[in-house]
């Protein structure tokens, strides 16, 4: 979910801002806007190119790739890795934007950036939001200020999007109810990706497979090609189908 952030005026005189291009620049302020309370981002450039530069039909995710190596270079973002999902965390970022206690208790699922220790007054919002019964106690927004195990990390260097995982094993599909018809994410999944004209391997040849199956996950076939038809523009990628489908609610 886009917020609103702060942008300092000292932003336009730093040195480091200055030797970036003009692109990269944009990028940067751009990803403030889809970090969570954190700095946490996606780091897809496929995902960052939909959201940032939806309307620029002259930037494409290789040019978002090279933008964003020139931020981590100067140090103005930390990449890495949890279970082979790429993000990205804006550095200093407690230094630079003020968070709102609502934010706060809204709580964020995203990983911790690395070395982030939350600020000792989050918790103290939290135990004042749970005794004012705004936050659940045991929920997703309590638990994200209680030490959970953390997964598989890592740190990769690297330009360009994490491989995805593996596709998982896949289970047994469930017996359908009369007229009922199938979920796309099924055995023939590949088949009906093909005839609706969608990327099946991403620019490096990975196999796009697994994240159709997770971004179409419990959805009916004819929901999933309702939001082919509605999307404007058409839908390629499973990153633009997630986008659509979280648009509408579904």
């Amino acid at each position: 979910m886009a917020r609103a952030r702060f942008i300092r005026p000292e932003f336009f005189t730093d040195e480091k801002i200055s030797d970036l291009p003009f692109g990269a620049c944009f990028l940067f302020e751009g990803i403030w806007c889809h970090a969570d309370m954190r700095g946490v981002f996606e780091c897809s450039t496929r995902v960052l190119r939909g959201l940032i530069f939806p309307m620029r039909d002259g930037i494409d995710t290789d040019t978002v790739g090279v933008w964003l190596g020139l931020l981590e270079a100067a140090g103005m973002i930390d990449r890495f890795s949890i279970d082979g999902k790429a993000w990205g965390a804006v550095t200093n970022w407690s230094r630079h934007q003020a968070v709102t206690n609502r934010e706060v208790e809204i709580g964020s699922e995203r990983p911790l950036p690395p070395g982030w220790a939350d600020p000792p007054e989050w918790a103290g919002i939290i135990a004042k939001a749970v005794e004012q019964k705004r936050v659940k106690p045991g929920s997703a927004r309590h638990r994200t200020f209680q030490n959970v195990p953390e997964r598989s990390r890592s740190y990769p260097e690297h330009t360009q999007n994490t491989t995805p995982s593996p596709s998982p094993t896949p289970s047994p599909t469930p017996a359908l109810a009369e007229g009922e018809a199938p979920a796309p994410a099924h055995d023939g999944i590949k088949g009906w990706l093909a005839g609706h004209g969608l990327k099946i391997t991403g620019p490096n040849g990975a196999d796009l497979v697994p994240e159709w199956k997770a971004v179409t996950k419990g959805l009916k076939q004819p929901i999933s090609e309702r939001i082919l038809l509605e999307a404007r523009p058409g839908i390629q990628w499973p990153s633009e189908f997630k986008e659509h489908r979280k648009a509408r609610g579904i």
